[in-house]
């Protein structure tokens, strides 16, 4: 058993509600692009969460006891349009270190493991699992490309939302999940062949819910974890439109003007090169948008958010240390107050 000074919860890495819902909103405004559904789900569900969480506390601090559940939260959708991301904005604004954070990765070697390597599997993310929520009660796990995680390892975690035990155990130790939040992302609609941006809420979760039913037919939907994973705690996220996906180029094109002054303010302060003026980067936006479109070369809808996000990278911003340079070389000729 560890001790108050060995668990993190002691010293709370978390934010306080309202900053952190703050953090949050201000994430999705500056950093995402569509979904405005999901993300009005996924807040609605976390302000709930950090005023039973605040419930809780306050109970502990008077000598009463008070009960909350665990938040299962499954975001569903095609590859690309935000899950992921939406689950790093959740980490980021919950916590202010990584003390509160537990990702669990799968990719499709899972699924067809045998029998005795998944149970290995399965034994080591419970171990890491009832670790972490030892050391930290209040814990954000992540389970990434979950589509892949096999029949065992999904069952293996109903008792952490059966209502009579929220627990798991791993060999002689169990820890309760009461306080922790569980974020599950899953590509179901990998080929977008059921879903559209123009479906309301309701449409596109019915059809995740049908297709997740078709997937983990092993879940017992009349069970809490069953009616959390396969139903009520599915969140649709559905293929961006040709809008939101341009929003997306403007934010990934944004990234490039840190990049560079970073670079240009670390050799101004270390006075490692000679120039004569530094300025603020500014980029001509009329001329950076066709390029980018140009290097897309097609229909701006058959991409998603991942593909553009590394196009960019790999097109634009892996040259900004030689645009800095340029610009550093530049400001020794010229006494221009910009570039």
């Amino acid at each position: 058993t560890l001790s108050a000074r060995e668990k993190c919860d002691a010293y709370c890495p978390e934010y306080p509600m309202e900053q952190s819902l703050k953090k949050f909103r201000d994430a999705v405004d500056g950093l995402y692009s569509g979904q405005e559904d999901a993300i009005g789900t996924v807040s609605k569900a976390l302000m709930t969460n950090m005023i039973a969480n605040n419930d809780i506390q306050r109970a502990k601090s008077q000598g009463a006891t008070s009960r909350m559940k665990p938040l299962l939260l499954h975001f569903t959708g095609p590859t690309g349009v935000g899950k992921t991301l939406m689950a790093q904005l959740l980490q980021e604004s919950l916590f202010m270190t990584e003390c509160g954070i537990k990702k669990n990765s799968f990719d499709i070697g899972y699924k067809y493991t045998a029998a005795s390597g998944q149970r290995e599997r399965i034994d080591n993310m419970k171990r890491n699992i009832v670790n972490q929520l030892e050391r930290c009660p209040r814990s954000l796990i992540i389970f990434d490309d979950f589509q892949w995680a096999p029949e065992m390892m999904i069952l293996s975690l109903r008792d952490a939302f059966d209502e009579s035990i929220e627990a798991l155990t791993f060999r002689d130790k169990r820890v309760s999940t009461s306080r922790a939040i569980f974020v599950f992302c899953s590509d179901l609609e990998s080929e977008q062949r059921h879903l559209s941006e123009s479906m309301t809420i309701e449409q596109a979760r019915k059809k995740v819910s049908e297709l997740a039913g078709r997937q983990w037919k092993m879940v017992d939907q009349t069970t809490s974890f069953g009616k959390l994973f396969v139903a009520d705690g599915m969140i649709p996220f559905v293929p961006l439109s040709e809008p939101e996906l341009r929003k997306v180029i403007h934010i990934e094109m944004g990234k490039l003007t840190p990049r560079v002054e970073r670079y240009l303010s670390f050799h101004a302060n270390n006075h490692s090169v000679e120039f004569k003026w530094l300025g603020r980067v500014r980029w001509n936006e009329k001329r950076l948008d066709p390029a980018i479109l140009t290097l897309l070369g097609a229909d701006l809808k058959e991409y998603n958010a991942r593909s553009i996000r590394n196009l960019i990278e790999r097109h634009l911003l892996v040259h900004a240390t030689e645009v800095a340079k340029c610009l550093l070389k530049e400001s020794v000729r010229t006494e221009l107050k910009g570039w």
